[in-house]
């Protein structure tokens, strides 16, 4: 009988001692501290065996299991305290707006009508477009219309070029692969894309809506520039 105590006992220890080993990983080790280390040939008792288990149970039941607060609507859990309170992130709805008005394509539209003269308020919608530009979030530059698909670039570097040519009004030609933008002045800012020269009527994407009161040739997509049919225009940064 005594004999079977000790080969149980001795097997507790082992199986004590390899769940002693789990609980001292980098986890637990600075909270975890073994009272009664046991060596071969020693005998160990209840008590040592007991008092390791105890200190073992008191460290589990120290670590925290439920995060008990919470956040209302529009907040998000930003750090959880020791005790299981919950920390809100009260700028999670500015910092997202600010996210996505940064990934939202800043886009000029307008409608244009063949042999019509853009107004003076159409002119005012170019030029406030222009100012609000904001080189540094664009990578991609598109000039497309309703009859033709236009040219798109995505080449960060020169798209910002470009944004920030068009934003000064300064006269800039960016080559960006096959190809070229151009911006001048044509009695406002024109923006074009492989147009051999500014204020002129080559078929080649082109916008102009400024060119000046009666005159009609504000540009084109796939279409002539000079006389061009009605049509959409729209320069797209993102």
């Amino acid at each position: 009988m005594e004999a079977i105590r000790r080969v149980t006992l001795r097997n507790a220890v082992r199986c004590f001692v390899l769940g002693s080993l789990v609980f001292a990983s980098p986890l637990w080790s600075a909270d975890l501290t073994i009272p009664k280390t046991f060596v071969p040939g020693t005998p160990a008792t209840a008590d040592d065996v007991n008092q390791n288990f105890s200190a073992t149970a008191a460290a589990v039941n120290s670590k925290q299991n439920l995060v008990t607060g919470t956040c209302p609507a529009g907040q998000a859990i930003r750090t959880v305290n020791a005790n299981g309170t919950a920390v809100c992130e009260t700028s999670l709805n500015t910092r997202l707006t600010t996210v996505e008005s940064v990934k939202a394509p800043y886009i000029f539209s307008e409608f244009f009508q063949t042999a019509v003269a853009e107004t003076a308020a159409e002119c005012t919608n170019w030029d406030t477009f222009r100012a609000n530009l904001q080189p540094a979030n664009y990578t991609c530059v598109q000039l497309v219309g309703s009859l033709g698909k236009g040219r798109t670039t995505c080449d960060a570097p020169n798209v910002q070029l470009i944004a920030t040519a068009l934003r000064n009004g300064t006269p800039t030609s960016v080559i960006s692969g096959s190809d070229t933008w151009n911006v001048g002045t044509c009695g406002g800012i024109e923006i074009n894309a492989n147009a051999p020269s500014i204020c002129g009527c080559s078929a080649t994407p082109i916008l102009r809506p400024c060119i000046g009161a009666g005159n009609p040739n504000w540009g084109g997509v796939g279409t002539a520039t000079c006389s061009a049919p009605s049509q959409s225009i729209q320069l797209i940064f993102r």
